[in-house]
């Protein structure tokens, strides 16, 4: 689907590529390949052939844009937040949920960002 004069409307996968392909070269001429960043994360960045087609091909023919991961997005938040927090970068927090009495997940959705533990409380119980 594509959005056109306001309204979704069903559109080829080749109308849909040349158009965001016209859109990102409007973007790199505009402004440069900086102007672009790529994401390598969730799937993509465990994606052999994925992952080696969107650095090889996608992001030369861009002109070298920047490129992100988890790491660079998430990592280093972790370690930033462990130090101005806790006064330690490599503090690794561990939910005690044997003991929790209340647990309130701010900014993240645990059921669906499988790189966070989750468990459900139910009846004053935790479980898995």
């Amino acid at each position: 689907m594509m959005r056109k004069d306001g309204q979704l409307t069903a559109v080829s996968w080749g109308e849909c590529l040349d158009d965001i392909a016209a859109r990102l070269r409007h973007i790199v001429d505009a402004h440069g390949p900086n102007a672009i960043g790529f994401y390598f994360g969730s799937g993509l960045g465990m994606d052999a052939a994925g992952y080696r087609m969107a650095d090889t091909f996608f992001t030369n023919h861009l002109g070298a844009p920047p490129k992100f991961s988890p790491l660079t997005i998430d990592g280093t938040a972790k370690v930033l937040a462990s130090t101005l927090i806790g006064g330690f970068p490599g503090l690794n927090p561990k939910t005690d949920y044997e003991n929790v009495h209340m647990l309130l997940y701010v900014g993240v959705n645990p059921m669906v960002s499988h790189g966070h533990k989750h468990r459900h409380v139910q009846s004053g119980r935790v479980h898995p």
